[in-house]
């Protein structure tokens, strides 16, 4: 995918992360890129809004430039473009890292989960594609209980 997506008006953003980038993102939402966790990548794919506040920081320079504020940038924010966003900006933080085993790592977490956010897509079309939708979630909900 690479590094750039496009917002809900079509504009182009680079989410090529750099040492501004890493400070700002530090200083504006306490997430510090040098010592991401699981726990930091889940939170960006689950928290638009997370995620939207840590791309204000690293696109701080061009949004700056093009005289956008944080709330018009979180505006042109929905749908496709926070998906899209997403994977360019852990895309950006792969292109950054310096060390080629964290590198491997952070690029093979980012690999599983983009594969377990597909197999999700795919089974919940399965699911939902069927004509007894209702009965086969609540043989869910009863199966997951019961391991409760």
């Amino acid at each position: 995918m690479g590094t750039i997506f496009k917002d809900s008006k079509g504009e182009s953003w680079d989410c090529d992360i750099n040492v501004g980038a890493i400070k700002r993102t530090k200083a504006n939402t306490g997430i510090d890129f040098s010592a991401l966790t699981k726990e930091h990548i889940s939170d960006l794919y689950s928290d638009p809004v997370a995620l939207v506040d840590v791309l204000y920081s690293v696109l701080f320079t061009q949004l700056k430039e093009k005289d956008i504020t944080e709330e018009d940038f979180a505006e042109r924010m929905g749908g496709d473009a926070v998906y899209d966003a997403t994977h360019a900006m852990l895309e950006g933080l792969v292109n950054f890292t310096h060390s080629p085993v964290r590198k491997k790592i952070l690029s093979d977490g980012i690999a599983l989960a983009k594969k377990m956010e597909d197999y999700t897509d795919k089974r919940l079309e399965e699911i939902t594609s069927k004509r007894d939708f209702e009965t086969e979630i609540k043989k869910r909900i009863d199966a997951e209980m019961e391991k409760a």
